[in-house]
């Protein structure tokens, strides 16, 4: 920067930082009008915004958020789960399925149930419904055989031995457990074995033969105190499924006045290649029959 003495001492006595001067003389020489000029525009010019105070610690604008939530998450649509998907789509397209619906009272097994674990604290001795439910359905199926039958190809085949699945919710799925030969074991038996198998299934150490060769399944959704009545879909080849619903305390008017009753529901799903609407409804009273007098059913194998 060229600048005259003079300029420089006037820049001195403004306070003009010199660099900054745009010179007007020879080869850009700054001169003592060029610094005054300078000094006059900076006292017009508007002065610079200052910076914004610091906020308090505490007032501090937030730090950059992390990664925006997810609108969804995925869960890989394999094994298990897969398997059973398969299997459903493929009854639900391919069986043409009807469901009767009826509400039997249950009062008469809760009451044997009651009698059964009196005295009995262990949880593994004590007798469920659900043992009981599994014990008339495997009694109704040897009063009624062919309902306990399989379409396989041209032929329909009516087995002579019952073995009842049982199907079992896991985390990733579900599992049908049989109890093989249920109709020609006791109640004790099948509550033993039923145990045994459902614990198998939860820990994955269920091998081959207890989850092949089932005839028929029950599924009973009547625990979880939501489901009142459903369409079980058929577990192929078997031709029928009973699904039971909960039971509920309801009033109902019998014998000439009103009493209330604990009511459960039943929802037998059958294949209608295999049986009729006649026959299936001739198995749903066998089954009605048999919740009135569980006894029938308890003294069979």
């Amino acid at each position: 920067m060229v600048a005259s003495p003079l300029a420089k001492k006037v820049a001195a006595q403004l306070g003009v930082d010199i660099g900054k001067v745009p010179g007007s003389g020879p080869q850009g020489r700054v001169e003592k009008a060029d610094v005054e000029k300078y000094a006059e525009a900076a006292k017009s010019a508007p002065a610079p915004a200052s910076a914004p105070e610091a906020l308090p610690r505490e007032a501090a604008a937030p730090a950059a958020q992390t990664a925006e939530q997810p609108a969804y998450s995925e869960i890989p649509y394999t094994g298990i789960r897969q398997a059973v998907g398969v299997n459903m789509l493929q009854a639900w397209t391919g069986i043409p399925m009807v469901t009767h619906h009826v509400k039997v009272d249950a009062a008469s097994i809760l009451e044997i149930r009651e009698k059964l674990n009196q005295d009995i604290e262990s949880k593994e001795e004590r007798i469920s419904v659900n043992d009981i439910l599994l014990k008339l359905t495997a009694s109704a199926l040897k009063r009624m055989p062919a309902v306990n039958a399989s379409l396989t190809g041209e032929v329909i085949r009516i087995y002579h031995n019952v073995h009842l699945g049982i199907a079992t919710a896991l985390d990733n799925g579900l599992i049908v457990p049989v109890v093989h030969d249920a109709d020609k074991k006791s109640l004790l038996q099948i509550s033993k074995e039923a145990k045994d198998l459902i614990a198998k299934a939860r820990s994955g150490k269920l091998n081959v033969d207890e989850v092949t060769g089932g005839t028929f399944t029950v599924t009973n959704l009547g625990g979880y105190a939501s489901v009142d009545e459903f369409t079980p879909i058929i577990n192929p080849p078997q031709a029928a499924i009973l699904g039971i619903g909960r039971t509920v305390e309801t009033p109902i008017y019998t014998e000439g006045e009103i009493k209330v009753r604990p009511l459960m529901s039943l929802s037998f799903t059958y294949d209608h290649r295999v049986m009729d609407g006649a026959l299936a409804a001739e198995f749903v009273k066998i089954l009605m029959d048999l919740f009135a007098n569980p006894l029938r059913a308890l003294c069979d194998g």
